[in-house]
């Protein structure tokens, strides 16, 4: 089953033969194109022909166009190439899954113009990713806003998922309708990973989708010889 028809059934409620794998991992395909980070992450072109062969490389079947970092929501040129790459890939990716994920809203961001635009340009998962446990009473408020944020994502036919560093009280945070995604899952949740993939390990096949506490760390061939334990 391609990873595309696997988010179309998550989005339904229905199960799936093996967990959507999908580490955030962007930078890496830096590394590949042999450029500069910065220069990289500004511009559509080069992000879309190395997020391509990123995604070859790995193998997950899913392309992530932004990571969740901070700088999605500060810099312009990075939000715009970002956006314009997943315009491009959705066309032409084929059965791969075109998953965005952005920080999640926890620090007051507006992030719903940035989330229009990264589903208006054919992204099939969007992720919403907070780092750290969610500060002390925030739940209530997150919640109502991070429903919003799945509320869209589904109108637009994609997977909303939120990635959460937390525990129980913060995995309660998780709107209906998302896949809630915690380092310490249960039943039905889905798996959030470290951010280093010296720590991945091997993941039990009933997982929804598996993904990282924010943007995937180590180089190129870290991640791929993570990603390999994780499938065996």
């Amino acid at each position: 089953m391609t990873a595309r028809k696997r988010a179309k059934l998550l989005l339904r409620g229905r199960p799936v033969d093996a967990p959507l794998l999908c580490p955030l991992a962007v930078t890496q395909a830096a590394e590949i194109d042999a450029r500069p980070v910065p220069q990289f992450l500004a511009d559509p072109t080069r992000l879309c022909t190395g997020l391509r062969a990123l995604s070859e490389a790995l193998a997950t079947g899913v392309i992530v166009t932004a990571d969740g970092r901070r700088e999605l929501l500060t810099d312009g040129a990075q939000a715009a190439a970002a956006v314009e790459a997943t315009r491009r890939l959705s066309v032409t990716a084929g059965d791969d899954a075109i998953a965005a994920a952005l920080p999640g809203p926890s620090r007051g961001d507006d992030l719903l113009p940035l989330v229009r635009a990264f589903l208006e340009a054919g992204a099939n998962l969007l992720l919403l990713v907070e780092e750290q446990p969610l500060p002390a009473g925030l739940g209530p408020s997150w919640r109502a806003v991070a429903t919003t944020v799945a509320n869209v994502a589904r109108f637009h036919q994609a997977l909303p998922v939120v990635v959460l560093a937390g525990g129980a009280e913060d995995a309660a945070a998780g709107p209906p309708g998302a896949v809630v995604c915690v380092p310490d899952p249960v039943a039905g949740q889905g798996l959030a990973l470290a951010a280093d993939p010296a720590g991945w390990r091997p993941v039990a096949g009933d997982m929804p989708v598996v993904t990282t506490l924010g943007p995937a760390g180590g180089g190129f061939a870290a991640v791929r010889e993570a990603l390999g334990r994780l499938t065996r």
